[in-house]
């Protein structure tokens, strides 16, 4: 059984500490410390300077544009759910044959692009049904495209002689500058994950898992990432992994740049408990977990507070104390819904024509 109110819990919970102590910034430092030194190692093992920081790079066949054959596109691969996805920026006139034919050597199941409002990070994917696109003998066609309020989706053909690949591509329309819209990008995620279009089937040859482009940086791929990792996590119970830190810190020493600011950090925690409240989670457990870390002591802001936060479990209060609070919270609301459900029976009996608004109404 999925505990997604465990992990609802906790999110808020860490969240909502982080914010009342003011360590966002100094917890994203510390998570970035942490991969550099796994990066410093993985140098030392080698003996060679990653300068691009990319320590896991796609490989494709040698060819002239690339005679080592490794991309600047990166493979993450993430063994307890059985899952890999290749995160990659900008195409530009110099490399967009060779992450074309990555994309036809590796065939995903699907592109997911996370674009601003930047026509120019787009020169590269057709943009009308039928359009063709030539790199020298190999083309890139757009079959089909449907348009609908929260993405753009294209039907794929790439092609090189002989061989063959037709991809879905998705491009998220809510993302400009900012952060996109919840519930767009909450909706897209399912939809994403309804329909299989995330799931990796690795072959001898090819890679077959998701293309995630990110042109405006990086960042915007690894906050999807790191939270789909999360979310199928979740699903498969491996619980000792439920730690977003830990998580971006695996991302990060695999591609350094690929979480780029405390903003993506931040944006992550938000777009998990988000998610999870759109399961059904009841939204006053995380306003309890709000409150209950606004009522708590200050941490000190040291090196043994920053490592238990990176973890899944050490920085959790004491169980016993957080349920009690709860069980508190709870109670007070169910005394405060009595009396507003009797205040609301009087004013029927005494003056039907008046409605008593409930703050606890949406809609």
């Amino acid at each position: 059984m999925v505990n997604y109110e465990g992990a609802y819990r906790n999110l808020t919970l860490k969240s909502a500490i982080i914010e009342h102590n003011m360590l966002w910034r100094d917890l994203f430092k510390a998570i970035q410390a942490r991969a550099m030194k796994v990066i410093r190692e993985k140098q030392e093992e080698e003996e060679e300077d990653l300068a691009t920081y990319n320590l896991n790079p796609v490989a494709i066949t040698p060819m002239e544009q690339l005679p080592d054959g490794l991309t600047n596109a990166t493979l993450i691969k993430v063994p307890k759910t059985r899952q890999s996805y290749i995160i990659m920026g900008r195409m530009t006139d110099k490399d967009a044959f060779i992450y074309w034919q990555m994309i036809l050597e590796h065939t995903p199941p699907a592109i997911i692009m996370f674009n601003d409002n930047n026509s120019e990070n787009l020169a590269h994917i057709p943009s009308k049904t039928n359009q063709r696109l030539c790199y020298g003998d190999l083309h890139v066609v757009l079959e089909d495209e449907v348009l609908t309020p929260s993405f753009i989706r294209c039907d794929l053909i790439i092609e090189r002689g002989q061989d063959k690949h037709s991809v879905p591509y998705f491009q998220f329309r809510h993302w400009t500058q900012f952060e996109p819209r919840p519930d767009e990008f909450i909706g897209f995620h399912n939809f994403l994950i309804d329909n299989k279009h995330l799931k990796a089937r690795p072959t001898r040859k090819a890679l077959c898992c998701p293309v995630i482009m990110s042109p405006p940086g990086l960042g915007r791929a690894g906050i999807f990432v790191v939270s789909d990792i999360y979310i199928k996590m979740l699903r498969k119970n491996v619980w000792t992994d439920y730690c977003v830190e830990r998580l971006i810190v695996k991302l990060c020493s695999n591609r350094y740049d690929a979480i780029q600011s405390v903003a993506d950090f931040h944006m992550i925690y938000r777009h998990l408990y988000r998610f999870l409240e759109a399961k059904g989670m009841n939204i006053y457990l995380g306003n309890d977990m709000f409150d209950y870390a606004e009522g708590s002591s200050r941490l000190p802001n040291n090196a043994k507070t920053l490592n238990r936060l990176m973890t899944w479990d050490a920085w959790a209060p004491w169980s016993i104390q957080l349920h009690w609070f709860h069980w508190k919270r709870d109670a007070e609301r169910k005394i405060q819904n009595e009396e507003l459900n009797q205040l609301k029976l009087d004013c029927m009996l005494e003056r039907p024509e008046i409605e008593v608004f409930d703050p606890h109404e949406t809609g």
